[in-house]
């Protein structure tokens, strides 16, 4: 019988839709590993001011998100 092994992950748990637990850490439990998830980076609002100035200009043709965090911003 193999031991349980902690594993760290330095995220945010993310419930899925039809389990409500973080896909990640359901993997690793039913691995038989204890999964500790630490959300260890926190997003910060930066240059608020020049995106304001920019946007007020007037038209855009499109907008390129390049991550999930610039959508929340």
């Amino acid at each position: 019988m193999t031991s349980r092994a902690n594993i760290l992950l330095l995220r945010e748990p993310t419930p899925s839709s039809d389990t409500g637990q973080d896909r990640n850490g359901a993997i690793f439990t039913a691995a038989n590993n204890t999964p500790f998830l630490i959300p260890v980076v926190e997003t910060v609002f930066s240059n608020i001011n020049e995106l304001t100035s920019v946007t007020a200009q007037g038209n855009f043709d499109g907008v390129v998100m390049t991550s999930a965090r610039s959508c929340e911003a």
